[in-house]
């Protein structure tokens, strides 16, 4: 009898073990060979079920970033005021600062890589902020869309700041960008 695959699991499984070897060779460096090899799958399979390599990158952001919101989203359920949950959700990227500075260079990565192509923009990263930032004001409670870019790059600095050799106390940070989000809401009611 034949062994039946669920196909949307087996993608799913794939895709999150994609990201340490795209952190790993970068976007631009590593082949569809490479993502076959490094998954223990025939380049066969992994045509099957991916176009190229763009798609299981964009499929793997994708899937990250449903599987982040999940997860802080369990945690803004839980908090009442903007500025707790917003000191929760740093506390917990404290936590995972190693992981996502990985991705943040994995990020501009890909984004140079689409520069030298003739592409201005990242279709797939606008898409990811796109679709997250009405998800994060609603379970943040901030009606501003200004007040989510900022938290989104106030991460990314502060991420960025590692470059610089800085040791982000992430919860000092989470109170200060707490209160600054309490402020944003109230001046926009």
């Amino acid at each position: 009898m034949p062994k039946l695959v669920d196909h949307d699991q087996y993608r799913a499984e794939l895709l999150a073990k994609c990201f340490d070897l795209f952190t790993s060779h970068g976007y631009a460096a590593i082949t569809m060979r490479q993502i076959a090899i490094g998954l223990g799958v025939s380049t066969g399979t992994l045509y099957h079920y991916f176009k190229n390599k763009e798609t299981i990158f964009e499929q793997m952001l994708l899937f990250r970033a449903e599987q982040g919101l999940r997860e802080f989203g369990e945690t803004l359920k839980t908090a009442d005021p903007i500025s707790i949950k917003v000191q929760d959700i740093f506390q917990q990227l404290g936590k995972l600062q190693d992981e996502m500075f990985r991705e943040l260079v994995l990020y501009f990565d890909y984004y140079q890589h689409q520069q030298r192509n003739g592409i201005n923009q990242s279709e797939v990263l606008n898409r990811i902020f796109k679709t997250f930032q009405p998800e994060i004001k609603d379970a943040i409670g901030i009606k501003n869309d200004n007040a989510v870019q900022l938290l989104f790059s106030s991460v990314d600095g502060l991420l960025a700041a590692q470059i610089y050799g800085c040791n982000v106390d992430w919860v000092a940070q989470g109170k200060m960008i707490g209160k600054l989000m309490e402020l944003y809401a109230e001046e926009t009611e």
